[in-house]
């Protein structure tokens, strides 16, 4: 692990992290690119806008606080700029969700591809984890069965600030 891929990838990290803890889904956005691929074991669902990264974040936060999480712990166990490309960094995280320092699910492992934007900033652009959605259902059943969820039907959605990601 390089020191400064490792410390922009845990950054990456901490800034989504303390994002959706505050429920504050456009600061999320701001450190995720769109569209966003997202894979499970059994799941490959490529999110396509920030209306349906709304709905997965906002469902994903549901599920685990009615877990009782009140921690979620990311920490990078390795990052590097990918050969020949100083403008992508591929890291390794393990996850930990909590209630009063017990786990609630076993520690997973996720892989995240990070890309830095024309602006300077690094965003992700895909993550793999070696979670079974099904078991575990980070992603909606309804979005992981049909790939997307009808916007229409979401309750989530709320006329925000959709962060630089946002089509206007």
């Amino acid at each position: 692990m390089t020191d400064e891929a490792g410390a922009i990838y845990q950054a990456n990290l901490d800034a989504v992290t303390q994002a959706l803890w505050a429920s504050d889904l456009a600061q999320a956005m701001r450190h995720v690119s769109i569209p966003h691929r997202i894979l499970t074991t059994d799941l490959d669902l490529v999110v396509t806008s920030p209306d349906e990264f709304f709905i997965l974040m906002t469902d994903l936060m549901e599920k685990l606080l009615a877990l009782g999480m009140d921690s979620y712990d990311r920490r990078c166990t390795g990052a590097a700029f990918v050969q020949g490309n100083p403008d992508l960094i591929r890291g390794s995280h393990e996850t930990r969700l909590l209630r009063q320092g017990v786990l609630l699910r076993p520690v997973y492992s996720s892989e995240m591809l990070l890309a830095r934007g024309a602006d300077g900033a690094w965003r992700t652009i895909s993550i793999e984890s070696t979670i079974c959605n099904r078991d575990h259902e980070v992603i909606s059943p309804d979005m992981a069965d049909d790939g997307r969820r009808a916007l229409g039907q979401s309750p989530v959605l709320r006329a925000t600030d959709r962060g630089p990601n946002e089509k206007v």
